[in-house]
């Protein structure tokens, strides 16, 4: 296998973080739909409270939605872990993994993610950005 790259490690933060506005992007449509009043500049977790509060009798499955409100809070932890962390490459066990060292950088706590792992997340925020436009685009 051959050795990858920080750089390498950059386009897939980068790639995760475009996943990621596409998913805030639906979510923005979604809400609209609900009648949830959101702050464009809102951060993630204060647009899912939105929704989440909003009247969820207005999709043909409340329950679907608070699922998928809920798989979303995950991996928004998962994104803020890594958006405010600093990222460093290492080699783990002959595998090239990614470190997220959480902030404060004193707490020695880090994310650990190879690249297989890092691509599988992207996939995931891109299926819930899917399922919410799936859910927007629902007539009531």
């Amino acid at each position: 296998m051959p050795q990858l790259s920080a750089d390498q490690g950059h386009i897939f933060r980068s790639r995760m973080l475009d996943a990621f506005g596409n998913l805030e992007d639906n979510l923005c449509i979604l809400a609209d739909k609900l009648g949830a009043r959101i702050a464009i500049n809102s951060p993630l977790s204060q647009k899912l409270k939105a929704i989440r509060e909003s009247d969820s009798q207005l999709t043909k499955n409340p329950a679907k939605l608070f699922g998928l409100l809920d798989d979303v809070s995950q991996l928004a932890e998962l994104r803020a872990g890594i958006v405010h962390s600093k990222m460093a490459l290492a080699r783990l066990d002959k595998l090239d993994v990614l470190l997220f060292w959480m902030i404060p950088f004193s707490c020695k706590s880090a994310k650990v993610l190879t690249f297989e792992e890092f691509a599988a997340l992207i996939r995931q925020v891109q299926a819930a950005a899917n399922r919410v436009k799936q859910m927007a685009d629902t007539p009531v």
